[in-house]
């Protein structure tokens, strides 16, 4: 939508990258979602303080594109990641690179982080977040084999936490 709002004039296509708009976004993934997730990677970094990403009831119908929309998601995440604003970001049946999330950046500012799974196998988390200095709330939720761990055996978390929930 802020795609086709930034064609209508000049002063709609400064309102679609403001600062203010930016700050929270919650984007559910259907088809033509991947050119929405390129347009974020190029006019979030530094505005998006909560992102949730989720990957809704069409998943199904883009599983042909999953590696390219699973990249293109990767690459929101790093930008709001880089742009050093983000506190709270939410990850909805995906699987997503969460490598950057130990940056700099997102140590020092990212206070929320909630993952919910739908990997067949494996863990929800398989890195250490103990440098995520600033996390307070943890919520992991795995869709998959409840025999499964969220966490691998070697995954440390930050001692900043005041909340964990696991489901």
């Amino acid at each position: 939508m802020q795609r086709t709002v930034a064609l209508v004039c000049r002063h709609w296509a400064q309102l679609a990258v403001s600062p203010q708009l930016l700050r929270s976004l919650e984007v559910q993934l259907h088809p033509a979602v991947r050119s929405a997730l390129e347009w974020l990677v190029r006019h979030a970094v530094g505005c998006v303080e909560g992102l949730s990403i989720s990957g809704g009831d069409d998943i199904g119908i883009i599983a042909d594109g999953v590696a390219e929309l699973s990249s293109a998601v990767s690459a929101a995440v790093a930008a709001c990641v880089t742009g050093g604003s983000l506190t709270s970001l939410g990850l909805q049946a995906l699987e997503v690179d969460l490598s950057g999330l130990c940056s700099p950046p997102a140590a020092r500012t990212l206070r929320s982080l909630h993952l919910e799974g739908l990997a067949g196998e494996g863990y929800l988390v398989n890195q250490s977040l103990h440098d995520l200095t600033a996390l307070q709330e943890l919520e992991l939720e795995c869709l998959f084999d409840f025999s499964q761990s969220a966490l691998a055996p070697a995954v440390r978390l930050p001692p900043s936490i005041t909340r964990l929930r696991l489901a």
